[in-house]
């Protein structure tokens, strides 16, 4: 009796050891998979000199959240960046003066956004893109249209 006793023992705690372990390793590869890498892409816009684009983002979110604003020439090129844990509420901005790489004479240079944030679930961020005179400050154009990869 004390061996069938003790087997069944033994056997009812194994069960409950691996129900435990693998619920965990479920919640585990649960949460692992949650987190999504979210990148967002403006469309490309021009500036000259006398011009500065402005990437601008804030955090709507009750959470941090890890954040990487860039601004890229067309071939790829960091003109500016800025990589940060945005607590909830707070901005962050970079910019870009075009008179500091505008070949001379004055052409049109063309810029992009591109935004990446690591989350645990889908985030409500908006970033905008906007191009200021340098003079005046006042903003030519503001671009909000941001295509979402993940």
């Amino acid at each position: 009796m004390k061996t069938i006793s003790s087997t069944r023992f033994l056997m009812a705690a194994l069960f409950a050891a691996i129900t435990v372990l693998a619920s965990f390793a479920f919640t585990t590869r649960s949460e692992a998979a949650a987190v999504q890498k979210i990148v967002l892409h403006s469309g490309v816009i021009g500036i000259t000199q006398g011009q500065t684009a402005r990437l601008n983002l804030v955090n709507w979110e009750s959470q941090s959240i890890p954040v990487l604003l860039q601004l890229l020439d067309t071939n790829g090129k960091v003109l500016a960046e800025s990589k940060t844990e945005l607590g909830p509420g707070q901005s962050v901005s970079i910019e870009a003066n075009g008179d500091n790489f505008v070949p001379e004479p004055p052409t049109r240079f063309e810029v992009r956004a591109q935004v990446i944030i690591t989350y645990p679930s889908d985030p409500c961020e908006i970033p905008s893109l906007e191009v200021y005179d340098n003079a005046t400050g006042k903003a030519d154009v503001i671009v909000t249209d941001f295509s979402r990869h993940h």
